[in-house]
């Protein structure tokens, strides 16, 4: 099978299917370290916005406003 035949079929799969994927091509190619690594990042991460909330650093915001202020955005 080509790669213009993989791309294809891999691009006209629904865009979870398409992260699924990606996932699974990049754990394919990461050695040991660089999934170490990754995962210390991501958690990295996660702790310092968590840290960020708690002291007020970061804001969030409610699901159900958000999704309303993209539609509003969008309408206009």
């Amino acid at each position: 099978m080509s790669f213009e035949t993989v791309t294809q079929a891999a691009l006209a799969l629904e865009p979870v299917e398409r992260a699924r994927l990606l996932d699974s091509l990049w754990e394919s190619l990461a050695t040991d370290d660089a999934v170490s690594s990754r995962q210390a990042a991501w958690v990295a991460e996660a702790e310092s916005r968590s840290a960020a909330i708690s002291s007020g650093q970061l804001e969030t915001f409610d699901e159900v406003e958000v999704l309303q202020g993209l539609r509003s955005r969008l309408k206009a």
